[in-house]
């Protein structure tokens, strides 16, 4: 897949060292050095930031993706189009800023029994949220320009390394909760700094706006076009944040600081996913835009076919290792075991379908999809609303599992009946098999001496088993050109 290929993997690696920080970050230095409600806290500000900084930017983000081409010419600044992020991001921010206050006392109804720590933060939302927005922006700017992997080293890598220290200064006791609270924040503000000093160093963007060529360009459908995926990114959000929010409105913080820690585990199983979206939206996008469809078939089977390969034995790793991983942990988190096990089920939904939702975002299919993420985050919440004041934490991720595999399905009929593409073969059966085969061969094995030598002894007989058949099987025949390449892929 040429630059996706060299991308790709330069963020793969980029985001395994950061799921790397973020295990040592929330599987050792949060559940020793934070209380289990502080944890929570933390989760609820970002994840109620993060549902409110996707739409702040009025859509500026999509737009960008989508019509940056266009405005794309590098001795002029891009006519000026970082001028319009600016003008949208500060548009965006009165707005959302003044229904904030005003709901403030809607929060804190709603928050004030089980969660009181939070509803004295509430204001805090209000920077994070548009820092966590702009970011977001600034991210997909830097992605049109084909400049992916520095900013993910900003967010996978940056953020963690100095949420860590934080951490670990708060645990000294050297600030109070309200200073951590407010340095917390200041980690994001952080991050928008390296990517505005980054962005001008690399592209000297102008904010110049040439308004010109936005009317030209159709100025009223662009603007269409970016709330409405702005709505639409709220509900993408919405499926990955909606259940710590709920979680919070029954239980205490505490749980979802439990919640948080185990949640987190099967995000490792999505980076490959994650470090293919940031290039291929761009790449997808030019090949609609030139009716190469050959190209969009030629993504769409290898990113779900060896997404799939790859990501099986992660997934292999994390199901039959959760046990003895929670034994790391102090004594209460044990109750999230079942908690890794359904939303890592989920996960693997979610990477099944590769490269669908770029393909349908970046087509005239963006309304259906738009449509259909809407009706899944409402699905999602209606989920999460009945079954975890029920079923608690278990609740809460099949809640999210179940969701996931709503969404798979319904992506993989529109992509269908929209372009008669679907990427799977005799040999997708046969990767599925397989992974369940060792998950069960896995389980099987005799425990040894201490919960490290169980995650070691596992983790190489996993390996060992997946690989052989894989090879023998030849499921991922350029797996290995790749990893000839590697070195050179990896040079920034």
């Amino acid at each position: 897949m040429g630059i996706i290929q060299r991308q790709g993997l330069k963020n793969t690696a980029v985001t395994f060292t950061g799921l790397l920080l973020g295990f040592i970050s929330l599987l050792y230095v949060q559940p020793r050095f934070l209380a289990p409600e502080e944890i929570g806290l933390t989760r609820v500000l970002f994840s109620l930031s993060s549902l409110i900084g996707v739409f702040l930017p009025l859509g500026i983000g999509t737009i960008t993706v989508k019509y940056f081409p266009v405005f794309r010419n590098p001795q002029n600044g891009h006519n000026g189009f970082f001028g319009l992020i600016l003008l949208f991001m500060f548009t965006g921010a009165v707005v959302i800023f003044s229904l904030l206050i005003a709901a403030k006392g809607f929060f804190v109804n709603t928050y004030q029994e089980q969660s009181r720590l939070f509803t004295e933060f509430y204001y805090y939302v209000l920077p994070l949220s548009f820092i966590i927005g702009f970011n977001a922006v600034l991210t997909l700017y830097s992605n049109s320009l084909f400049r992916t992997t520095f900013p993910a080293l900003f967010n996978e890598i940056l953020v963690r390394v100095i949420s860590i220290v934080l951490f670990t200064v708060y645990y000294s006791k050297l600030i109070n909760l309200s200073a951590f609270v407010f340095l917390f924040v200041g980690i994001y503000g952080t991050q928008t700094v390296c990517l505005l000093l980054y962005l001008f160093l690399i592209d000297k963007p102008s904010i110049n706006v040439n308004w010109n060529l936005l009317k030209e360009g159709n100025f009223a459908a662009m603007l269409k076009f970016g709330l409405w995926m702005s709505f639409v990114s709220v509900a993408s959000m919405g499926i990955k944040y909606i259940d710590a929010l709920v979680i919070a409105k029954y239980y205490k913080l505490e749980l979802v600081g439990i919640y948080t820690i185990a949640a987190f585990i099967p995000n490792i199983i999505e980076a490959p996913l994650n470090a293919l979206d940031r290039i291929a939206g761009t790449k997808i996008s030019q090949a609609l835009a030139q009716k190469d469809y050959n190209e969009i078939k030629k993504i769409y089977y290898l990113s779900s076919h060896y997404l799939l390969v790859i990501c099986g034995l992660i997934f292999i790793g994390i199901v039959t290792n959760i046990e003895f991983i929670l034994q790391l942990l102090p004594p209460k988190y044990s109750g999230g075991l079942s908690v890794v096990i359904i939303i890592s089920i989920g996960a693997m939904f979610n990477i099944a379908g590769g490269a669908i939702t770029q393909i349908i975002f970046s087509s005239d299919n963006f309304w259906k999809g738009g449509t259909l993420l809407i009706v899944v985050m409402i699905v999602t919440l209606l989920l999460n609303l009945v079954l975890v004041p029920v079923n608690g934490l278990q609740g809460a991720a099949t809640a999210t599992a179940l969701s996931a595999a709503l969404y798979f399905a319904a992506k993989f009929w529109i992509v269908y009946r929209s372009f008669g593409l679907q990427p799977y073969s005799l040999k997708t059966l046969q990767t599925i098999l397989i992974i369940i085969l060792i998950c069960f061969g896995v389980w099987c094995l005799p425990q040894v001496t201490s919960p490290i030598a169980n995650i070691a002894f596992r983790s190489v007989s996993a390996i060992m088993l997946y690989a052989g058949i894989v090879l023998f099987l030849n499921l991922a025949p350029d797996l290995k050109q790749l990893a000839k390449n590697a070195k050179s892929m990896l040079r920034f």
